[in-house]
């Protein structure tokens, strides 16, 4: 019987019981319009609109059972992954809710800080100006009344060490005018102990560039120096040799006058005689120029190099 009722559920899937297949094709189907019932293989059902196979009817109880429940497992798994999922947007906008909270909070301290500065640095503009009227015109006298507690002074002061007390600056010294400056409750000088790192960089980049342009022009004379010696003692004096050296001496002429002498002379006015001769020093000896002897070697121009530096200038 179940060999039949299986023979039988397939057949239906293939025909769903069309009419031109009743009678033998249908055992139970005749003339009256009735085909077996597929549910029920000793009964029969009208032919017209005749039960139609839907997928898994084959099934058995037990399988459709096992399908559903895992049908159902696989729809709560979704279900909890979304709801992880949602859960976790929204931590993650509540996290973000909280930073830009505290973002907005400490944006708004900033400015009130910065409105508190501003009005206390406005507050002070007499004040710092008169100090520095005074310490401009007798930097000296400003430490005096910085020694005794007045904190405009001690700005003025500093500034004074750094601006118009001659060179180099006394960063160091200005440094520890503004800090007494500030202690004093002057917001000014506050600032000016962040701003004097600024001004001592600034200057110090200065006077490397200076002494650049000081450097290129003395190499320059030490080797034109060279160059002149060497026609002069180490050529034969033809006449084409004669007026080579002498060009070589009138543009040595050019390059003391308008490259050397200037070039030392803006060096000096930033800094010292000292920082000049120390600077010499170490260049001659550790990268002096070189220039070419006889046969092509090279020849280091270590004399010529402390000669062009010690070249006298108007």
């Amino acid at each position: 019987m179940q060999s039949r009722r299986i023979v039988a559920l397939a057949t239906l899937t293939l025909t769903a019981c069309l009419p031109s297949q009743r009678g033998a094709h249908h055992p139970g189907g005749g003339s009256d319009g009735r085909c077996e019932n597929p549910n029920d293989p000793t009964t029969t059902i009208p032919c017209e609109g005749a039960w139609t196979p839907v997928p898994g009817d084959h099934l058995t109880p037990a399988e459709k059972e096992a399908k559903a429940a895992k049908e159902a497992s696989i729809a709560a798994e979704e279900k909890a992954a979304a709801d992880a999922k949602a859960e976790a947007a929204a931590e993650e906008a509540e996290a973000q809710k909280k930073v830009d909270a505290a973002k907005k909070k400490e944006l708004a301290a900033k400015e009130k800080e910065k409105a508190m500065h501003d009005n206390a640095i406005e507050a002070e503009l007499p004040d710092i100006t008169a100090a520095r009227q005074v310490c401009k015109q007798a930097p000296n006298s400003c430490k005096a009344p910085c020694d005794k507690g007045d904190g405009y002074y001690c700005w003025g002061f500093g500034w004074a060490l750094i601006s118009v007390m001659g060179s180099p600056p006394r960063f160091a010294d200005a440094r520890n005018a503004f800090a007494k400056g500030c202690k004093l409750g002057v917001v000014t000088s506050c600032d000016w102990t962040e701003q004097v790192d600024r001004e001592e960089k600034a200057y110090r980049d200065e006077v490397e560039s200076l002494w650049f342009d000081v450097r290129n022009a003395a190499n320059e004379v030490a080797h034109k120096r060279y160059l002149y010696t060497f026609a002069t003692t180490k050529l034969s004096q033809t006449p084409q040799n004669v007026k080579g050296a002498a060009n070589l001496q009138a543009h040595l002429k050019i390059i003391i006058a308008e490259q050397f002498c200037p070039a030392k002379k803006s060096f000096l006015l930033k800094s010292t005689e000292g920082d000049y001769s120390a600077r010499v020093k170490q260049h001659c000896k550790d990268n002096p120029p070189v220039g070419a002897g006889l046969g092509g070697t090279q020849v280091t121009l270590t004399t010529e190099c402390n000669g062009a530096f010690a070249t006298t200038c108007p």
